[in-house]
């Protein structure tokens, strides 16, 4: 694609000329974005399939690629005209949980006029071009039913890149892998990372996936990614108008820019007034007792002990998992045991007591949910009061494992019900994030990782996520554990890092009690933050290799360093502190025990650079305060 630096009034200039020589305009350039050196272009080829482009610094990003939506057995993309767009520029600014506290988002944007010849079908094209990407998505406006039974839109890469893919489209739990050559036919769940031959980076994800199925990633020859919709195999019934999720790339120069990109959360649907003014949704850490014994750990003395240990470390929370209520009826026959319910008491008794013990020592609980029973709204309702009639201030969702139109309607209503009753939710068995949580921002975490809960994770999956599957959003990893049996082959410090990168805005930490209170980093722990006012990857960090984060929250900023390699050392430059004088807290790789850690201080300005060592597959973790 050729290189525009038109400017919009010359677009526009350009635009009524085309007009006035009564020919159909077949090419619209978006203008350059000159933040990002980004542009693209939508267009019609000569046997009429519309199709667009984007590139960046004179260099393709996506080359020419399909659009279109297949509606009632016509593709909408094929046998097409445009007509004139119109073109804006878009600069807002808006409040985020995520790397930072501020999100922007600034723009070009064109709306194209498109004709569909065969069925006289008229929609637009919105695209923008943006400071950390682009996107585009189709609104077909009508009236009546149509079904949809899928999109003719494709994204085809050039030659040379490397890819980071993860092929579970149920769950999104499967493995972040590298790929220079994708097989055909491989299904792929998004985020979809690419790696330039140049050193820039790219993603492709999506945005705003209301009334619509949510898409996979279908691999063709020619490093071409085909949209299909797997668990709507046979379509889905539209009522009136149609517009599709924002179709987005992320594009960045280095993996700073990417981690950092607003764009999901910006074409998301922003919340309603009184849904952001809501003071009940509070982030927080959270004490999950699954991944140190399931089931046989979930009974009220045992919880207890969590609420009393939450209480000691200064958090907010303690998730009761499954165990707590009879096993729902998909389950029965599974021999998973009883809950809490006695002859004197129901489980919803039980969990009363159970609230109003962690009430008197500043904690909220948190309740496991088979989605089965939720899926009815007059069943949902009822226990989402009772819920918040007792005290309960969070539900963990599970086992939805599908992103189907009925489906994503289940999540929204959830959301909405949940909010209607003051709860947060936490979404378990879940697809990849698209925006919800902007929306409704009672989400405070969802699945659609493969975390720790897995076990064995491979290190280059581990280092590889906060650069693929966490920039669709927050992800319930459930963070550090200090038994060797969850740790695979990595450290302490590793783990304590991890905490940090994978925060959420209600974090699920996996570790057992004991372990954390009797940890020589406890003063770290006490200090783990859940939300962000800015983040920075350090300039070391590699996709799959190493995760290097600075984090600040308020004035005090958090080292996270996660390897999968061998070991190795780091110098961090510290310019990014403020002025002053900083205490660090560090919690270092111990070369003799990769199942401990040690403790050192010191203090710095932002004139030092940091050293760190790390031993294979290592970490390190930091706070860094200012010196009262």
């Amino acid at each position: 694609m050729r290189r525009v630096f038109f400017t919009l009034a010359i677009i526009a200039a350009l635009a009524a000329a085309r007009a006035a020589c009564a020919a159909p305009l077949q090419e619209t350039a978006i203008p350059f974005f000159e933040e990002s050196d980004t542009g693209a272009l939508v267009g019609v080829s000569e046997d009429g399939r519309l199709y667009y482009s984007i590139d960046w610094a004179n260099q393709a990003a996506i080359l020419e690629s399909p659009i279109g939506v297949i509606s009632d057995g016509h593709d909408l993309g094929m046998g097409v005209t445009l007509g004139e767009p119109s073109f804006t520029r878009i600069d807002q600014t808006f409040p985020v949980r995520g790397p930072h506290a501020t999100g922007m988002h600034h723009c070009n944007a064109a709306a194209i006029p498109v004709t569909h010849t065969k069925t006289g079908t008229q929609y637009t094209v919105e695209f923008r071009v943006c400071m950390d990407g682009a996107a585009f998505r189709m609104v077909i406006p009508g009236k009546g039913k149509r079904r949809i039974t899928g999109e003719s839109t494709a994204f085809t890469f050039p030659p040379g890149v490397t890819f980071w893919r993860q092929t579970g489209v149920g769950n999104y739990e499967d493995e972040y892998k590298s790929e220079t050559a994708m097989v055909p036919d491989t299904r792929v769940g998004m985020p979809l990372t690419v790696e330039y031959p140049n050193g820039w980076t790219g993603a492709v994800t999506e945005s705003a996936v209301t009334g619509y199925s949510g898409m996979t990633l279908k691999a063709l020859e020619g490093n071409r990614f085909q949209a299909e919709f797997l668990d709507d195999p046979m379509g889905w019934i539209a009522a009136g108008d149609v517009t599709t999720p924002w179709r987005v790339f992320l594009l960045s120069r280095d993996l700073n820019g990417l981690v950092n990109a607003d764009l999901v959360w910006a074409l998301a649907p922003p919340p309603a007034d009184e849904v952001l003014a809501a003071d009940w949704i509070k982030p927080g850490r959270c004490l999950w007792s699954w991944l140190n014994g399931g089931r046989s750990r979930v009974k009220p003395d045992e919880m207890r002990m969590y609420v009393d240990a939450a209480s000691h470390l200064g958090y907010e929370f303690v998730l009761v998992d499954d165990g707590w209520e009879d096993p729902p009826p998909v389950w029965r026959n599974q021999n998973k045991g009883a809950g809490w319910s006695t002859p004197e008491k129901s489980d919803m008794q039980h969990m009363k007591e159970l609230v109003e013990y962690a009430r008197e020592r500043g904690v909220g609980i948190w309740v496991w949910k088979h989605f089965e029973l939720i899926n009815d709204p007059q069943y949902r309702r009822k226990y989402f009061a009772d819920l918040h009639g007792i005290g309960v201030v969070g539900v963990k969702v599970d086992f939805m494992d599908s992103e189907s139109v009925q489906r994503l309607q289940f999540y929204d209503d959830t959301l909405r019900d949940a909010f209607d009753h003051q709860l947060m939710i936490n979404f378990h068995g879940a697809n990849k994030p698209a925006g919800e949580s902007r929306r409704w921002p009672n989400e405070m975490s969802r699945e659609g990782i493969r975390g720790l809960e897995n076990v064995f994770m491979p290190e280059t999956h581990v280092t590889a996520l906060p650069f693929t599957r966490l920039l669709a959003g927050h992800a319930d990893y459930t963070p550090m554990h200090f038994k060797r049996a969850f740790m695979s082959n990595t450290s302490w410090p590793f783990q304590i890092a991890s905490a940090v990168i994978f925060a959420s805005p209600v974090t699920f930490y996996a570790a057992y009690p004991p372990d954390m209170l009797a940890n020589p980093a406890r003063e770290i722990l006490e200090k783990l933050p859940v939300v962000f006012d800015e983040t920075i990857v350090l300039p070391q960090s590699r996709i799959g290799g190493l995760a290097a984060f600075a984090r600040r929250s308020g004035r005090v900023w958090h080292i996270a360093v996660m390897s999968a390699g061998a070991s190795r050392k780091l110098d961090i430059d510290l310019s990014f502190l403020g002025p002053g004088e900083y205490s660090v807290t560090a919690a270092l790789d111990d070369p003799r025990d990769p199942v401990s850690l040690k403790i050192a201080r010191t203090t710095v300005t932002a004139a030092d650079t940091l050293p760190v060592r790390l031993r294979t597959f290592g970490g390190f973790a930091a706070v860094i305060e200012p010196v009262k």
